[in-house]
């Protein structure tokens, strides 16, 4: 009795989960992007002004300056190797570490920020060195958490066109040789015999394959769009918003204001990509 190679393949290659798609997973990935960048630009826009401090004569761009070079050396030499760990390291456990890295120099940066004096009676060498190494805890953190949806997650979420591809080439072959003993048809017979039966099951609607792969390839680069923009949105809110708080509570009450908020933004943030993790094997 001959086996049908092209049915044989198809039951043994049906996934066992629903295909990710924008609707539903994308949107959720869109959704923590905004949230992360909002909270995110809306400190980093406020620290500077509240280091600069009101109007006046003991305004300075010293420290300002000092925060810049403190972030830009640190994630120049820290970058490659926390990059390199993040790729070993499992998905959610990278960003759950680089979240509670960042909710930790936040911390720092906001105590600093509390502590500034700006009168000008006493020199703010403490709470500059702490709104530093927040920053540089900050910043080093950011470069596993920064756009994490769009280059890791949706890519990763979507990824399944090429390893379903290579799975049926396998399992197709590997299926021949189980039956070579009994059935031995020549080349051209096999190919013509399988094109044909992936011809009818396509009419008929059972062999998928090819369609299910475009599917995914179009949700990919509909998540990656919508998450391009959301970004840029994003990248213009969160400053909007830290100059509405420092405008609203001042330079030192504003910049708080704001760091707090960006803390308290990694709670939901994580908990889409922690949700999505347990949902989809493909993380």
């Amino acid at each position: 009795q001959k086996t049908d190679y092209a049915t044989v393949a198809i039951e043994d290659t049906t996934p066992q989960e629903d295909a990710a798609s924008y609707t539903n997973e994308g949107r959720w990935l869109v959704g923590s992007e905004v949230i992360t960048v909002v909270a995110a630009r809306a400190w980093e826009f406020s620290v500077p002004l509240a280091l600069l401090g009101p109007p006046g004569p003991h305004a300075s761009l010293r420290a300002p300056a000092a925060l810049a070079l403190a972030t830009t050396l640190a994630t120049a030499t820290l970058a490659p190797r926390t990059g390199a760990w993040a790729d070993r390291s499992d998905r959610r456990r990278a960003s759950r570490v680089a979240r509670l890295a960042q909710i930790l120099g936040t911390a720092l940066g906001v105590l600093g920020v509390a502590s500034l004096v700006y009168d000008g009676s006493q020199q703010n060498y403490a709470a500059l060195s702490l709104v530093l190494l927040g920053g540089a805890v900050e910043s080093v953190a950011a470069v596993v958490s920064k756009n994490a949806p769009k280059k890791d997650w949706a890519p990763a979420l979507f990824d399944g066109v090429q390893a379903a591809s290579f799975s049926f080439s396998g399992r197709l072959g590997r299926h021949r040789r189980d039956s070579a003993s009994r059935v031995t048809p020549s080349p051209r017979q096999r190919v013509a015999s399988t094109t044909a039966r992936a011809g009818r099951h396509r009419r008929d609607g059972a062999y998928a394959f090819v369609d299910a792969g475009d599917d995914l390839v179009d949700e990919l680069s509909r998540t990656t769009s919508a998450l391009a923009t959301a970004g840029q949105v994003a990248e213009v809110v969160g400053p909007l918003l830290g100059a509405l708080c420092v405008s609203c509570l001042g330079p030192r009450r504003g910049a708080c204001a704001a760091g707090v908020l960006n803390m308290a933004s990694s709670a939901p943030a994580q908990a889409v990509l922690d949700s999505l993790y347990a949902k989809c094997s493909k993380l």
